[in-house]
């Protein structure tokens, strides 16, 4: 029986994009979220008399801290859904890399800040839907979209060690 190669045996399934595109959609609802609570507390800090007191408030220092955090984030989930809307590879890390800042984020508001913030139930919906989306990146259908699509270089395939046990073989048979 002749072996084929592995790349003639294992055939590719066709990609399905609506998990992509509904990670797309979810991505930027998260980043729009994050933008809208960020504008929603510094609109509540009274700026003009922050900054003419000799320090700010704990209010001001919190808000200042959650949108330095969260501004960033929310600019890399924008770019991880248009990277997931356009099958970069990098999408799937970098959106990643951002669930996993913001459930950071969330936890150390939770933790560490003593005011309203981390008793403010945005808090816990951040948490929820960062976890609910890393469930989902990590889907079969996403993982194998963004899937290496031809084995390194470097590393032997499966058909080498059988290529090398038979060349042994059928040069033993030749030397007896």
């Amino acid at each position: 029986m002749p072996m084929l190669p592995l790349s003639s045996t294992l055939r590719r399934a066709p990609i399905r994009l609506w998990p992509i595109r509904a990670i797309s959609l979810l991505l930027i609802i998260q980043a729009i979220g994050l933008l809208g609570i960020s504008l929603y507390l510094f609109s509540n800090v009274d700026w003009e008399s922050e900054f003419n007191d000799v320090a700010l408030s704990v209010t001001a220092l919190e808000t200042a801290s959650f949108i330095g955090f969260f501004v960033p984030v929310a600019a890399f989930m924008i770019f991880a859904a248009i990277g997931f809307f356009f099958l970069w590879r990098i999408a799937w890390l970098i959106a990643m890399i951002t669930q996993g800042s913001s459930l950071f984020g969330a936890l150390s508001i939770y933790f560490t800040f003593t005011s309203a913030l981390s008793q403010a139930r945005f808090i816990y919906l951040i948490m929820l839907y960062s976890i609910v989306l890393v469930l989902y990146l990590n889907t079969n259908d996403v993982r194998i979209t963004f899937q290496s699509k031809t084995p390194l270089s470097g590393l032997p395939t499966d058909a080498e060690p059988e290529t090398e046990t038979v060349d042994a073989l059928t040069t033993e048979k030749n030397n007896a």
